[in-house]
């Protein structure tokens, strides 16, 4: 993996916060940072992933199916 090299601004406040929580976790600021992007993008792609379910759910009228039913549905015997 390419590791890509980037700056941002921060009000003071932030920083300071950004700092103590990195230091207090025994690690760079910019790991931290870096952290902290990767889980807000891994978070808007799980919320966008589940309104999609909602909106087809909504779609079906809220169907639900018994646990029997969907194994059926996805061909697998309950059994094995």
């Amino acid at each position: 993996m390419t590791i890509h090299a980037t700056s941002g601004r921060f009000d003071s406040e932030l920083m300071n916060n950004i700092n103590e929580y990195a230091k207090a976790q025994h690690m760079a600021a910019s790991k931290f940072i870096e952290q902290a992007v990767s889980e807000k993008l891994e978070d808007l792609l799980d919320y966008q992933i589940s309104e999609e379910a909602y909106r087809n759910w909504e779609k079906n009228n809220f169907k639900t199916y018994k646990h029997e039913e969907m194994w059926s549905m996805l061909g697998i015997d309950e059994n094995d």
